[in-house]
């Protein structure tokens, strides 16, 4: 209950099964560069029920291999504090890191964590080597400030990991057996490979941002198909390059993806149950993009195969554009092409091209915006292709007719 300093430059040893219960109330505060050393005999434990402090030396104090460390309260006010300890599991707790100071929570070794934890301060809790085993229990982290950085190093199940917090990827990492959630804000910030393995999930949740500022790759490492569902937000906000999740890892979104730069590449193949696909300054690459429901938007550039059974807006709804598909498209019964016409140049409407296959059903929706008010003669080439099959359906002009053209290239549209 009360405090303990401690200083010099010597370890603690521990042998035998000792014990140091570190009772609510008491402050254990290392001002130093030590370690706590398992010497031999039964693993000894170190039970924090108070805070444990690292307020002194600027290196590493470490609990060493086999040493128990149940968790609790801790602060980093200088230097590291290493958790390489592999014996039993930390059970929640709130962790303080200073400015300028780390939080290993492995420290290179095999560690399980379960419960939740909470965290503040412009420091680092740090996951860069070894293994975060996530306990059948869960885990849930919230973590501001200097947040969760995973710069190495593997997280795995069974348990699922909560992030409701701040979590920043770089490095090499893997996600083995695991599931992540992410409820929080998630920055992928370097070029390494994210590993998936063994049937890894990611789950970026309604409330979650999911940001890809890289150039980086997801990649099946092997075992189970991994998968990546979005109900959030994903976005590729940075890196002119691709952002690419590789062959083997299926995406499915039913929130918002948005290429803001660069491309991003779903070579594993791509799956929008509902919500929006967004081309906003990006470009998106892959197999085949499936659009079950919601809408494909934006001006730019797909080089993959698009199904339709949603909804496609060139330019997005309200702006007009040039959407490219080089590929096929396949517009099935259920879909509907959507094009505004905002004035007589190509520029001023919307367009879809196509470079391969287009199969043609559904809907062709023509809307008028900016004000403009097409007079009859007036003709738009909304839509390009190389061989066709088919035609829509039905084309509703909200009040106007107009008389389509299909043409060896090019479908034409007349006001009549």
């Amino acid at each position: 209950l009360g405090n303990v300093a401690w200083t010099g430059t010597g370890n603690i040893n521990l042998s035998n099964g000792a014990v140091f219960n570190n009772l609510a109330g008491g402050v254990f505060d290392a001002q130093n560069n030590g370690t706590l050393v398992w010497v031999v005999g039964v693993a000894p434990a170190f039970n924090n029920l108070g805070l444990f402090r690292k307020s002194g030396g600027t290196g590493t104090t470490t609990f060493g291999s086999s040493v128990i460390f149940t968790g609790g309260n801790v602060e980093v006010l200088t230097g590291t504090l290493s958790l390489a300890a592999t014996g039993g599991a930390t059970v929640g707790g709130a962790f303080t890191v200073a400015s300028g100071a780390v939080l290993d929570l492995t420290g290179g070794q095999a560690r399980t964590y379960v419960g939740n934890y909470t965290g503040a301060g412009a420091g680092v809790v740090r996951l860069g080597s070894g293994t975060l085993q996530v306990g059948a229990g869960g885990v849930t982290f919230n973590f501001s400030g200097g947040g969760f950085r995973w710069t190495g190093g593997t997280l795995s199940g069974p348990g699922v990991l909560t992030n409701t917090g701040t979590l920043v990827i770089s490095g090499s990492v893997s996600l083995n057996t695991g599931i992540l959630n992410n409820a929080g804000t998630a920055t992928w910030t370097s070029t390494g490979n994210f590993n998936l393995g063994n049937g890894a999930v990611i789950n970026n949740l309604a409330s979650g941002l999911f940001d890809a500022q890289n150039d980086g790759s997801l990649v099946w490492i092997g075992g189970a198909v991994p998968t990546f569902n979005n109900a959030g937000l994903f976005r590729k906000s940075a890196g002119a390059g691709a952002t690419t999740l590789s062959s083997g890892v299926a995406f499915t979104n039913t929130g918002t993806v948005n290429a803001q730069t660069g491309a991003l590449n779903f070579t594993g193949g791509y799956t929008q149950i509902t919500g929006t696909t967004s081309l906003n300054g990006g470009n998106f690459a892959g197999s085949t993009l499936n659009i079950r429901g919601g809408s494909l938007s934006g001006a730019g550039i797909i080089t993959a195969t698009v199904v339709i059974t949603g909804q496609v807006n060139p330019g997005g709804v309200g702006a007009t554009g040039v959407l490219t598909i080089t590929g096929n498209y396949r517009q099935a019964a259920a879909g509907v092409l959507n094009v505004e016409l905002g004035g007589l140049s190509p520029a001023q409407y919307d367009r879809l091209g196509v470079t391969g296959n287009a199969t043609l059903d559904g809907a062709l929706d023509v809307s008028l915006v900016s004000g403009f008010t097409p007079g009859v003669g007036n003709s738009f080439q909304v839509m390009t292709y190389g061989p066709r099959t088919g035609m829509f359906a039905s084309i509703d002009g909200h009040g106007r007719t107009y008389t389509p053209a299909y043409n060896a290239t090019n479908l034409t549209l007349t006001v009549q």
